[in-house]
């Protein structure tokens, strides 16, 4: 993908996207469980997954996603809750 001023925001997601898969990999290479949230409201998926139901400062949707999957690692056998850690950042991915 080239650049132009119409996908200058993606590709700077793209770009973020790749740094943040890496360092994923990294902690999981170094036995960390870890889970990436792809909440609705995301962008890259068209417009129905963009304004899902009940997305945004109202409805909580991505709140209610990253809650989820906090809840279902809580679950698991193999996940120590108090030696847990959550993470986000200002994108909004967890």
């Amino acid at each position: 993908m080239g650049f132009t001023p119409a996908n200058a925001a993606r590709l700077n997601y793209m770009q973020y996207y790749h740094n943040a898969y890496a360092l994923n990999q990294y902690l999981a290479s170094r036995g960390y469980i870890v889970l990436s949230v792809n909440y609705r409201s995301g962008i890259g998926y068209g417009m129905e997954f963009r304004e899902a139901l009940n997305y945004g400062a109202t409805g909580a949707s991505e709140f209610n996603d990253v809650q989820g999957a906090g809840l279902y690692l809580r679950s698991r056998p193999d996940v120590d809750p108090p030696a847990s850690a959550c993470g986000a950042a200002p994108t909004g991915v967890t």
